[in-house]
């Protein structure tokens, strides 16, 4: 991935001084095939990043469950999970888990 002042060089070097992308490459210190690639288009794009799943996707109903009863801990609800399932991350999900269910209960 390359930034957008390296693209802006990149299509002034192939546009105005018509270099090949092997000489840009060179040029910019880039390899060849990226440097290929980023001729061929014609704007700047930010690459994508695709949503990940997260480990407690599995869980989210029976978490926002326990949440919407009582503002449990993260420890709290990892003691609860009899089947052991649970993932010890948890800590850090639940807090975020936690807000939204006490601002949407409080709206």
């Amino acid at each position: 991935m390359i930034d957008y002042q390296t693209f802006c060089q990149l299509r002034m070097l192939f546009d105005t001084k018509h270099l090949k992308p092997s000489q840009i490459a060179a040029e910019l210190k880039l390899s060849r095939p990226t440097v290929q690639k980023w001729v061929h288009r014609p704007t700047y794009e930010r690459r994508s990043n695709p949503q990940r799943p997260s480990k407690l996707d599995a869980f989210k109903g029976q978490i926002v469950g326990l949440l919407e009863r009582h503002p449990y801990t993260a420890q709290q609800i990892a003691d609860s999970d009899e089947s052991g399932h649970l993932f010890q991350s948890i800590s850090d999900t639940i807090p975020i888990l936690s807000d939204s269910c006490r601002s949407e209960a409080t709206l």
